[in-house]
């Protein structure tokens, strides 16, 4: 088994900084035409940045992955409410917001119930997660230095600010965000910034007197792609089609479904993760599980043209094929940890 000496030090970070726009963004279809590709370039400093941020704050707190999920949740109010805006405008993205329903107070509902879960999972934790399992011997230890830590914030906000410009000078050059609007952004983000660094212990970190195991990887794999594919299925395909904004009961039905199936995720996950004989077989089975159904969702609602379809199926075997091996080195870490040390 590797040493943290082993792996070089900034090999962690950039791994990082790269697969959190690759998963939330380049898998999706929005990298694979020339303004596309511009897009990204664009994207990534804050989703890298943002990734990178939230990962060594919850570490140098001693923290885990709820921790993770509740500093994700402030980064997606972060881009989507302060930077892009679209938490709250009616003009963005042709109108998506309306488009989707359940507009209320100035607040884009469903989009916004939407993209919170996406992004506190898709751009931030699974990425996290990912890499984690990818190098086993730093997990829990701080990847960055202070000087390291100071450019990810900087390379963050810079991101932030490129955002911020392509909103206003031609993205959505109408909208004007209200004062009331951007407080309780603010409001909201301190609060889930403080709740992540008071949620101690974290999930994973003591085991229950539970006797059973978790569930089988193939079975955690399953369960998470399923309840990805409702979740994100049920308000991003309803929402695309326009069906939840042309009838309230559909919409009322498609808020239950989200919420039951996000739920059920969160409280099925935390106890099998407090089940003695929980793993990284397991951590990667829901991660894999959930990031495949992510890209499948999400990459028949963005790409707009076949370039884009295309760029989705190859993202898509690449994806794949790097679970199977990541999942191979799992396998085979386990395998040398299980067997008995030699006498001495």
């Amino acid at each position: 088994m590797s040493t943290p000496q082993a792996v070089p030090r900034l090999l962690p970070p950039l791994v990082l900084f790269v697969l959190a726009p690759f998963i939330a963004e380049a898998s999706i279809g929005t990298a694979f035409v020339p303004s596309g590709i511009f897009a990204f370039l664009v994207l990534v400093p804050v989703y890298g940045g943002g990734a990178l941020l939230v990962r060594e704050v919850v570490v140098r707190r001693g923290g885990g992955y709820l921790a993770v999920v509740l500093l994700g949740l402030a980064y997606a109010t972060v881009e989507e409410g302060l930077a892009l805006g679209s938490f709250f405008s009616p003009s963005i993205y042709e109108a998506i917001g309306p488009r989707w329903g359940g507009v209320a107070f100035g607040v884009n509902g469903v989009y916004t119930l939407f993209q919170l879960v996406n992004h506190a999972l898709f751009s931030v934790t699974v990425p996290i997660v990912l890499v984690d399992l990818c190098f086993p011997s730093r997990r829990g230890t701080p990847w960055l230095r202070t000087p390291g830590l100071i450019v990810a914030a900087v390379v963050f906000l810079l991101g932030f600010a490129l955002i911020r410009f392509a909103t206003v000078f031609s993205l959505d050059p109408l909208f004007a965000l209200p004062t009331p609007l951007l407080v309780a952004s603010l409001v909201a983000i301190a609060a889930c910034i403080v709740a992540g660094m008071l949620v101690w212990p974290s999930i994973g970190t003591n085991a229950t007197a539970a006797t059973a195991g978790p569930p089988r990887p193939a079975v955690l794999f399953g369960f998470a792609g399923l309840l990805t594919c409702v979740a994100l299925g049920v308000l991003g395909l309803g929402g695309h089609l326009g069906l939840l904004a042309a009838s309230r009961p559909m919409l009322a039905g498609a808020l239950v479904v989200f919420l039951v199936a996000v739920t059920l995720g969160a409280i099925c996950t935390w106890r099998w993760s407090r089940r003695p004989g929980f793993d990284d077989r397991h951590r990667l089975a829901l991660a894999a599980g959930a990031v495949l159904a992510h890209q499948v969702v999400l990459g028949i609602i963005h790409p707009t043209s076949d370039p884009a379809r295309v760029g989705v199926a190859v993202t898509g075997v690449v994806m794949a094929g790097l679970l199977v091996l990541l999942g191979r080195s799992v396998s085979r870490r386990r395998a040398a940890e299980s067997q008995p040390c030699p006498p001495a």
